[in-house]
């Protein structure tokens, strides 16, 4: 899977294999540290992941939307883990066809990645 960007549905990858237990992770997170704990914010981005590598776009962008908005009150709008969440859910809103949305997502990454980066780094220029 590359960094960011949801599987493409029936590109080999196997996510389906692993919602099960990404679900459970969640779930027990969710029990064990709530909504407050960046364990349960990584389980959010990766269930959302595999969503839209199955095709599960709306239920994928709950999940990404929870996690950024989770990831930036945690840890801030800056943080890599963040701009990865950023990353995936503007990914999967080109998937999507939200392209307005999408386009929005990926300047706000861009635009953070530098500020925090700098225009010549490889995150940043990767976004």
């Amino acid at each position: 899977m590359t960094k960011g960007r949801p599987w493409p549905p029936n590109s080999g990858s196997q996510p389906n294999a692993a919602q099960p237990h990404l679900a459970r992770a969640l779930d027990l997170r969710q029990r064990l540290w709530g909504h407050a704990d960046a364990r349960t914010w990584a389980s959010m981005h990766a269930l959302g992941r595999a969503r839209a590598g199955q095709g599960q776009y709306a239920a994928a962008e709950r999940l990404l939307r929870r996690a950024l908005e989770l990831r930036t009150r945690g840890l801030g709008a800056s943080q890599r883990d963040t701009l990865d969440t950023l990353s995936a859910l503007a990914d999967l809103l080109r998937v999507d066809r939200q392209f307005e949305e999408a386009q929005a997502l990926v300047r706000r990454g861009y635009d953070l990645r530098r500020a925090a980066l700098g225009e010549r780094h490889l995150d940043t220029l990767e976004a």
